[in-house]
Formats: C-alpha cells, sequence, structure tokens
C-alpha cells in the first residue's frame, strides 16, 4: 500500500487565435492551436482538417491519412517528438473530417528564435486479404509551418 503526493508541475499555455500559425495544401489544413509549456516539456496542440477522399484520390477503398511532423528550430536543433495522434483521417469518416494531434518534446533551446515544423503525409491502404496496411504513394512534405519562440 503506497501513500503519496505530487504537485503538479507549473505550466504556461500561449494560444494561437486567428489561424496565424497555419498551412495548407491541397485537401490539407493544419493550424498550430496553442502551445503548453512546463520546465521538463513542450506541447504543441494541432488541428488538421483533411478531405481525405481527395487526398486519397479514392472513392470505393478505404484509405487513411496519417500526418507525422518533424520539429527543427532556427539554430539547427532537431527534437524528438511523442506524438498523440487522436482519431486520423480515413475513408469511412465523412468528406473532411478535423483531428486534434499533438506533439510533445524537450523545451526548446532558450536561444532559438522560432521553429520549423514539417508535415509529412502518408497515405495508406488496406493489403488485400490482410489487416496489415501498405502505402499507396511515396509520403510527401506540405509546406512547413513557420512558429515565432516569443519568449
Amino acid at each position: 500500500s503506497f501513500q503519496f503526493t505530487l504537485n503538479a508541475l507549473e505550466s504556461e499555455t500561449k494560444k494561437f487565435t486567428g489561424g496565424s500559425i497555419i498551412t495548407e495544401d491541397e485537401g490539407i489544413e493544419i493550424l498550430v492551436t496553442k502551445m503548453t509549456e512546463t520546465p521538463i516539456s513542450t506541447t504543441l496542440y494541432f488541428s488538421e482538417g483533411v478531405d481525405i477522399r481527395l487526398i486519397a484520390e479514392e472513392e470505393e477503398e478505404l484509405r487513411l491519412v496519417q500526418i507525422e511532423y518533424t520539429v527543427l528550430d532556427n539554430l539547427g536543433n532537431k527534437y524528438n517528438t511523442i506524438h498523440y495522434r487522436d482519431i486520423g483521417h480515413s475513408t469511412d469518416f465523412p468528406k473532411t473530417r478535423h483531428s486534434y494531434p499533438r506533439l510533445t518534446t524537450t523545451n526548446f533551446h532558450e536561444e532559438a528564435t522560432f521553429l520549423t515544423i514539417t508535415p509529412i503525409v502518408n497515405i495508406y491502404k488496406k493489403k488485400e486479404n490482410d489487416t496489415l496496411l501498405e502505402l499507396v504513394k511515396e509520403p510527401y512534405t506540405i509546406e512547413p509551418i513557420h512558429m515565432p519562440l516569443n519568449k
């Protein structure tokens, strides 16, 4: 039997309104909606709008779109992230579906002034007579998001 108390870490959240931190491509719109910093980590929150049938170029067969991200700062530091995906994008859903994933990473370098967040689009289909997925085409990047770090 254990009994202990944990204190919550102090945190600061910056909300980004008005769609100012955004990237768009045909059938895709990705916004950074907020950023929460604690003494040990930073979490970026996104809104992904995907017209799955336009992106997947498919009306009948099941297709899935998964968006990965790379995060770099202006000093050349690349950040490893933990990606919490939310519900994702599938032709099983209505035409345009919003998903709200987030990325958690270490805190950004104190001298960094902006981030470059590059979305990488992956399109999958179900393999015939299998539960596994296979890529429909090569993953591709869309225009990066340039996010200022106002310290």
